[in-house]
Order: C-alpha cells, then sequence, then structure tokens
C-alpha cells in the first residue's frame, strides 16, 4: 500500500517546494510508495495565489501594496509556471483532493501509514489553528507519524496545550526538526521525541546538483544572492548593499516586492530550479530563509542570516545555526548595516562532518518506523 504525507505541498515557497519532494524522493530510494495527500488548507490557501492576495489588500485599503501586486501580475504567472515546471516531475500527490476533515477521513483508508511533515505544519500561527496537520483526523488503528515537523513556536498557548498533547500522544512515533520542538514534544506528552534533519539533507550536494540541471537562471558572472520577502528589511538594506564590491546583485524575493536598485538583477519569477541554481553560484547569500540556510550549509556557500527579534520566529534559524557551528553568520535587527562590511568567514568543516552521522539517523528513523 501507499505512505500518505500531510505537509505544505503544492504552493509557490522554495522551502516547501523543496522540502515535500525531497521526502518523497528519500522514501522511493528506501523502497516506499509514497503521495502526498492533497490537502488545501483554507488558511495558507490565499498567501500565494495571486487573485485572494489582491482581494486581501483591497479589503484592507492597502492600496499601494495592491498596485504593486498588479504590476507584478506578469512575474506571479512566470513563478506559477516555473513552479508547476518542478512539481511536474518531482510531486505526487493523491488523486483525490481533500478540502476538509470529512475528505482527509475518506481518503485515510487508502494508505498503510500516515506521515506529518517537514515543514512548520504544527505552528498554529501558519496554519491557521488547523490540527488535521497534527493527523486529528486519523483513526486510531492508522499508523502515525511525524518526521521533522515544526512548530515554529516557542511557546503553546495555554488554550491550545490539551489539544496539542492529545494529538500527539496518538501517534506512533514522532520526530521533530529542531530541539526547541523536541522540549515541547516532552512538556506535552513526557517523553522526548527524535531529533532529525529536513528532508532537504536528507540529499546530499550531488543529489541537487542534478536537480538544478533543469534551472533556466540566467546569472552575472559575479554575485550576491539577496532572498528575503521581509519588506522592512528589503526597503532599508537592499539598496545599500550595491556598494558591496560585488558586481550584482541578484535579488530572489517575491515578485511584488519590486525592489531594482541599480546593479541589481530582480529574479522574481523563479522556482525551485533557480532557487537552487542562485544560492549554488553565489559570491555570499544575505536572507530570512530557513531552508535557504539550509542550502548554502549543504553547497557550503558563504551566507547571512538576518533575525527579527521574535523568538518563535527565530528559532527554527538560531537552532539549525547553533547545531551546526555557525552562529556568526545571524545578523540580529538591531545590526547596522555599515557592519555588514565585516562579515566572517564561516567554517563548514563541522556541519560536512555531522551532517553524514545526522542524515543517517534520519533514514534510520524513517526506515525503522516504516520497514
Amino acid at each position: 500500500m501507499t505512505i500518505g504525507i500531510l505537509t505544505y505541498h503544492d504552493t509557490l515557497n522554495f522551502g516547501a517546494a523543496l522540502q515535500s519532494s525531497s521526502l518523497l524522493a528519500c522514501l522511493a530510494s528506501l523502497g516506499f510508495k509514497a503521495e502526498n495527500i492533497d490537502y488545501t488548507n483554507k488558511f495558507r490557501y490565499p498567501l500565494y495565489r495571486f487573485l485572494p492576495l489582491l482581494r486581501k489588500h483591497l479589503s484592507s485599503k492597502y492600496f499601494a501594496s495592491a498596485g504593486k501586486l498588479l504590476i507584478a501580475y506578469p512575474l506571479y504567472r512566470q513563478r506559477q509556471s516555473s513552479f508547476a515546471r518542478f512539481y511536474a516531475i518531482h510531486s505526487s500527490q493523491s488523486h483525490v483532493a481533500c478540502k476538509n476533515t470529512a475528505d482527509l477521513i475518506n481518503l485515510s483508508g487508502k494508505y498503510s501509514a500516515l506521515i506529518c511533515g517537514s515543514d512548520q505544519i504544527w505552528s498554529i500561527i501558519n496554519n491557521g489553528c488547523d490540527f488535521n496537520y497534527l493527523l486529528d483526523f486519523a483513526p486510531d488503528n492508522t499508523f502515525k507519524i511525524s518526521y521533522a515537523s515544526s512548530f515554529g513556536l516557542d511557546t503553546i498557548p495555554d488554550c491550545y496545550a490539551p489539544k496539542y498533547s492529545s494529538c500527539l500522544k496518538r501517534f506512533n512515533s514522532i520526530s521533530v526538526r529542531e530541539r526547541s520542538g523536541a522540549h515541547l514534544v516532552k512538556d506535552m506528552i513526557g517523553h522526548s521525541p527524535s531529533v532529525v534533519v529536513d528532508p532537504v539533507l536528507l540529499h546530499d550536494k550531488e543529489h541537487w546538483r542534478k536537480v538544478l540541471q533543469d534551472s533556466k537562471a540566467n546569472t552575472p558572472c559575479s554575485y550576491d544572492l539577496w532572498y528575503t520577502n521581509n519588506s522592512k528589511i528589503n526597503c532599508y538594506l537592499l539598496p545599500g548593499l550595491t556598494t558591496l564590491p560585488n558586481s550584482k546583485i541578484v535579488n530572489l524575493s517575491r515578485p511584488d516586492f519590486l525592489i531594482n536598485p541599480l546593479r541589481s538583477q530582480f529574479a522574481g519569477g523563479s522556482g525551485p530550479y533557480e532557487f537552487l541554481h542562485y544560492i549554488m553560484n553565489a559570491n555570499h547569500v544575505f536572507t530570512t530563509s530557513y531552508h535557504c540556510v539550509l542550502f548554502c550549509l549543504l553547497f557550503n556557500k558563504q551566507f547571512s542570516v538576518f533575525l527579527t527579534g521574535i523568538p518563535g520566529r527565530d528559532l527554527r534559524i538560531t537552532d539549525i545555526l547553533t547545531r551546526y557551528r555557525t552562529e556568526v553568520a545571524a545578523i540580529p535587527p538591531s545590526h547596522k548595516y555599515s557592519k555588514l562590511l565585516n562579515i566572517p568567514t564561516l567554517n563548514f568543516s563541522y556541519f560536512n562532518a555531522q551532517l553524514i552521522e545526522d542524515r543517517r539517523l534520519s533514514i534510520d528513523f524513517l526506515t525503522a518506523n516504516l520497514g
């Protein structure tokens, strides 16, 4: 029978696309047949779709944002096409679309096991308090595991803690992505889960080199990569970064962030292939993205990551930096641009050695629970 995976699987988000395809590829390499459950979360649905996002801006009277969105429409279409090209090759999903809990219940009997994860699927902020991502819909006799699920929170609000606890206790086996998440699980169910790597780290850099061969990116000979969807950081820092020694900046931010200063190449219509290409070939990467950080580590690419100062939001970044001894890559929100001129050089030797063991333990978790 087939294994069903519940995650953020079908969005115009680089990290979501790459982590969901990575878990499918890893399971296939281990001899398991798996597919993503085609579940549409009503809360997340508008976030990456043009018309719902436009309506949201207009109803909130954010007319400047709506105007930028309209100008960026061709780039949204380009990004949609780029993602569709990637998903057509690297994704597999259920033929039945699920729009609610009842649909998930009806489909669950098809699967020999259910996996939830990875990504921040357990964040009530990101999923709109949708406990389907904790497999709340699954019958008791269905084998349920979590792989590298993330809370995206430093604490669970008291009003939600009982629901989290009751759902977590129904799992046959739990793994999480961050050590902070392991502490939350232990507090709720009394024992620690496994801590495993994000699915993109289940594969080595050679795997990803083969994947990005389908990239259509057109890059300068020498460039720094800028990838952040934080509009304040974009407005304040990006124009200044053109004064760095490198000859060009590639801006991979969201299509409606049409900040395109002198000597900058805007690449907002890119898909996952181009995302990988731009990271692998950059001189230096500036980002706020968790998965961008992971690929910088994997490709041993020098990077700097901007923190928000919001503990729960920064946890996934600080956790991975601490785990692999690259804390100096973090730029706190109080940091001034002038100090970016003295960026420390990262040493990836510890990461390269430790990832081999972490990857082995993560794959062992999957085979032990599914074999």
